[in-house]
């Protein structure tokens, strides 16, 4: 009996051998095993979070040989081994093809972030030659012309058309809505604007915030389709300008199915959470959120001239420091403004109304507010109604009225809207199926 883990000694005229601390010897195979330092190294790797069983490429492969697993005076000592292409680094395996990569390509490896740069490996075998390495990007970014970085897209997709509109997902597409002012676009993604409007962001502006789309000099005449996708945490603070809210100035445009959440607005004239003037159509949108100016303030809409508005609500506040607060529109010029409501507080020194503030020409039909919220029951249009009737259950009926006494009275709850029965979605005021 020989061996490299086995100790023997002279007795008479034969040897007598035994197994090496920590060994024991196996019968069957007639040989010392380190079955001793296999096991307690299996648990201290497992206490670890290093073990592994297997030899599945990036794991640590667990070699039971005197190489390895090496006798000490005071027991053992556990140490680690790699799979082919890896190297060491402590108890953490590294992908010699990262290693590689990051001595050729500037800057180095990176996490999946956003517009963080990921190396493709798809060399040949061995790495010998890291000619191979090459950027990918996140989604939406694009390799630069020279090959090193990633840049963001500007749209997600299509070209502008009707038919292929620019696809918007995120704040840096959206806020290029404003170089095509008379294209179309189609949003594919929510949106949360905190981070790009707060301090160090791209459109922090000294504060100043969101800079609308539009004014009326560069009106947008084009076609805006939000999908019901979210835009949240719109801010804006320009107390001395006009055209205020995430479209500055609309004119013969098409807005719909735009769901703003969170939005803090202020600004001097025509001050909307949506728009600051509408002189288009606007079709199943919704904001909620604190809306404040000097003159023409509305949850929705502050201005509205010779426009459309159709199947929308506003929940929140609105403040205006002169004249004109309404809760969905602050001041309206002909047109037209049909199933829509608002449950808006209302507060100016001058005109407030739960729905509307005033009314020049415009047809208001089948539209509501909730008086409780908006602290009055003027409007010059639209019905107001008490906080029970406007939510789910309508005042006890459980269903939309079939005659012309009660709220939502011929509004479409098999297609557009939805009730909300739980009060989780819109609590508990109807809200758009998009």
């Amino acid at each position: 009996m020989t061996g490299s883990n086995e100790i023997c000694a002279p007795s008479g005229e034969n040897f007598t051998c035994g197994c090496l601390t920590n060994y024991v010897w196996n019968d069957t195979d007639k040989k010392c095993d380190g079955e001793t330092i296999r096991t307690d190294c299996e648990n201290i790797i497992t206490a670890n979070s290093h073990y592994s069983g297997d030899n599945s490429d990036g794991k640590f492969e667990q070699q039971w040989n005197g190489t390895i697993w090496e006798p000490a005076a005071s027991g053992f000592v556990c140490a680690w081994e790699c799979d082919t292409d890896y190297d060491l680094d402590g108890s953490v395996c590294i992908d010699e093809k990262s290693v590689q990569c990051d001595e050729k390509l500037n800057p180095p490896h990176s996490t999946n972030t956003i517009g963080d740069v990921i190396i493709n490996y798809t060399t040949s075998d061995g790495w010998e030659d890291p000619a191979g390495c090459k950027w990918t990007c996140d989604k939406y970014y694009v390799v630069n012309g020279g090959g090193d970085a990633c840049d963001e897209t500007e749209f997600a997709g299509g070209d502008g058309s009707d038919v292929k509109p620019y696809q918007v997902a995120t704040t840096f597409h959206l806020n290029n809505v404003r170089n095509y002012l008379t294209a179309h676009f189609l949003q594919i993604e929510d949106i949360y604007l905190e981070d790009y409007l707060s301090l160090g962001g791209d459109q922090y502006n000294d504060g100043e915030g969101w800079e609308p789309i539009g004014d009326d000099i560069k009106k947008f005449t084009g076609h805006y389709n939000g999908d019901g996708f979210i835009i949240g945490n719109l801010i804006i603070s320009r107390e001395t300008e006009n055209f205020i809210g995430l479209f500055g100035y609309l004119d013969a445009a098409n807005i719909e199915n735009v769901r703003i959440m969170d939005a803090e607005i202020t600004g001097k004239g025509a001050v909307g959470c949506l728009a600051g003037r509408n002189g288009g159509s606007i079709s199943q949108c919704s904001c909620i959120g604190k809306i404040a100016g000097e003159n023409q303030v509305g949850g929705l809409i502050g201005l509205s001239q010779e426009a459309k508005e159709y199947d929308s609500y506003a929940l929140g506040s609105v403040k205006a420091g002169t004249d004109y607060a309404g809760g969905l529109i602050g001041f309206k010029y002909l047109g037209e403004t049909i199933w829509c409501y608002a449950a808006v507080r209302v507060g100016s020194t001058g005109t407030a109304g739960g729905f509307i503030a005033y009314n020049n020409g415009g047809t208001i039909e089948i539209c509501y507010f909730d008086k409780d919220v908006a602290g009055t029951s003027f409007s010059a249009g639209g019905t107001g109604f008490s906080t029970s009737e406007m939510k789910y259950s309508y005042g006890g009926t459980w269903t939309p009225p079939t005659s012309g006494t009660g709220p939502y009275y011929k509004w479409d709850f098999d297609n557009v809207w939805d009730h909300d029965k739980s009060g989780d979605v819109n609590d508990y005021y109807p809200y758009l199926r998009y």
